[in-house]
């Protein structure tokens, strides 16, 4: 162990606590409190006399920052009169059409609208931020049969398909009445639930906008004459056909798997990326009337086995398991008072499990509800107490575990928990995986990563991801090579509830390879490939790990509880 430790900066620390880790559960439907509260306060304000129509759509980014799109032409022109010319009333003028909001509800950015590119949708339905920053939005009125990819200042990039007269059900030129969309960084991939019109789900190359497949239910042929007329609208006619799509109005994906919703089906579909199906998922079946029970779904960060589904038809979300089914929490208010819904349209969660939903059919507005156990950090709360650690803390704690990765102190921090730890690793030669029979080398777990049957030459072994846990390192002694980035190929997922949470182990590819010494910082986002490639004697560091529900607030080594 290092001899002596370096003060860590007060810039790291201000790095580290700004990494929120993902909320790892919400709470269960069984437990005593409300699963969710209400925010009434967030957002701000808008400024500008801004008013919002009918909200199509919300998304978090993964700065933890929270997009809508919303449809000014569902305001009434006696609400917007005082953007006449000249006025002529004091209120009030339709807010762009694209708006981003931080965690505290102040608006950063805003833009968008009729004038802002030629052809703008009819109907904003949709929106969607990948993890390169890119902003797409779809929308479903007369002629919408595109899906544009902006910067996030509003920068048009990329326009696929077209505004105008529709085609058949499986024309790879134009969408129909587009409803959702997800984009795949990785893969560089796009998928499209398209939609009102053509019931199918469609992928194009998220760079240059070619086409590459499409499916519909089951992972079928789409056919090119199943489409919905304009008396159709919403396919209501359309309801618990389970062997076809009816209203495909969601897409997204977790863990290399894509999720598709059935609305009136009462279903979420899930396949392959190529499309191969892989099993249906219910949420509120034969409970949601003619318009359907699964709206939208959005991924609960840093929990691969969570999904929030949205229901339009009852006002409710439910947080689902993605493999049974199985509902673990639910909410359901409806109206139109704080913390009821009415027509809840789309919905995404951000880091720390606060689901946002966005609201249609009148109601003109989106809210925020948080989940049991996240404080309320209003200026009214409490605050906490300073926690000191000692140098002689660390040597205590080096002394009985000499090796390996050991937290000191677990620290609730308010919005999270904070952990401080010392990880030790000896000698490693360099090392990579060899082309080997698909296996995982961990017994026990469940698979994890891309798969394939057999490993790609060139990889490098004990590749780590943890799914909800950032981590930030200060090295103190020694040097090494690490790798960052990238991904793994036929991994094992182990639950390290008393460390980092769930964790996938494998082989890693594509990533990013670096050398550190002591005095070094590294910041490790959660669901980040991380590992070492080689050690010539040595490597020492602190580790600074926030964490909203993986560690225990309060816990202590058990070196330091003589």
């Amino acid at each position: 162990m290092p001899k002596r430790y370096q003060t860590l900066s007060r810039a790291l620390l201000a790095a580290l606590l700004g990494l929120s880790a993902p909320q790892p559960a919400l709470a269960d439907a069984a437990a005593p409190a409300p699963t969710f509260r209400s925010d009434p306060a967030w957002p701000l304000p808008l400024p500008n006399k801004w008013v919002v129509g009918d909200v199509g759509g919300v998304s978090v980014d993964r700065d933890n920052h929270i997009w809508i799109v919303h449809r000014p032409g569902t305001l009434r022109p006696v609400d917007v009169q005082a953007g006449n010319t000249p006025p002529s009333a004091k209120c009030c003028v339709a807010a762009p059409s694209v708006l981003e909001f931080d965690t505290a509800g102040n608006l950063l950015r805003s833009w968008g609208g009729p004038n802002h590119v030629p052809d703008w949708f009819t109907s904003e339905h949709s929106i969607f931020v990948d993890a390169e920053d890119n902003v797409w939005i779809v929308g479903a009125g007369a002629g919408d049969g595109q899906l544009m990819k902006f910067t996030m200042d509003g920068k048009l990039l990329l326009r696929i398909g077209r505004k105008g007269a529709f085609g058949a059900a499986d024309d790879p030129t134009m969408l129909g009445l587009p409803t959702d969309i997800y984009a795949d960084t990785k893969r560089r991939e796009v998928y499209v639930s398209d939609g009102y019109r053509n019931h199918r789900v469609i992928v194009f190359d998220s760079v240059t906008g070619a086409f590459k497949r499409q499916w519909t239910a089951y992972g079928k042929k789409v056919d090119p004459a199943y489409f919905s007329g304009p008396e159709q609208t919403g396919s209501r006619g359309l309801h618990l056909q389970p062997e076809i799509f009816t209203t495909v109005h969601c897409v997204t994906m977790i863990s290399d798997e894509v999720f598709v919703c059935d609305r009136t089906n009462d279903r979420l579909q899930v396949f392959k990326p190529d499309g191969t199906y892989l099993r249906d998922v219910p949420f509120n079946h034969g409970q949601a009337g003619g318009v359907g029970g699964v709206w939208d779904a959005g991924p609960v960060p840093g929990q691969p086995d969570r999904i929030v589904v949205l229901d339009g038809t009852n006002s409710e979300f439910g947080v689902v398991d993605t493999h049974t089914g199985a509902v673990h929490s639910s909410y359901l208010a409806k109206g139109h008072f704080p913390g009821q819904m009415n027509w809840p349209h789309q919905v995404a969660v951000d880091r720390e499990g606060r689901v946002y939903v966005s609201e249609v059919g009148g109601a003109q507005r989106f809210q925020r509800f948080v989940p049991a156990g996240v404080p309320d950090r209003s200026a009214d709360a409490v605050p906490g107490k300073a926690t000191y650690i000692t140098r002689e803390e660390l040597d205590r704690v080096a002394a009985a575990i000499p090796d390996g990765d050991r937290n000191v102190r677990v620290v609730d921090i308010g919005h999270e928990n904070f952990a401080v730890g010392l990880i030790h690793r000896g000698k490693m030669a360099s090392g990579r995986a060899a082309t080997a029979p698909r296996s995982n080398f961990l017994t026990g777990g469940t698979p994890c990563g891309r798969k394939a049957d057999v490993l790609p030459v060139g990889g490098y072994p004990m590749g780590i991801i943890h799914d909800a846990q950032a981590e930030g390192y200060y090295i103190t002694s020694g040097q090494g090579t690490m790798f960052t980035d990238g991904y793994v190929v036929n991994g094992t997922r182990i639950d390290m509830t008393d460390l980092n949470g769930p964790t996938c182990f494998g082989n890693a590819y594509g990533v990013t390879v670096k050398q550190v010494k002591a005095g070094d910082i590294v910041i490790i986002p959660a669901g980040t490939v991380h590992g070492w490639i080689a050690v010539p004697d040595h490597v020492d560091y602190l580790s600074f790990r926030p964490s909203t529900g993986i560690l225990t607030p309060g816990w202590v080594s058990p070196a330091l509880k003589d």
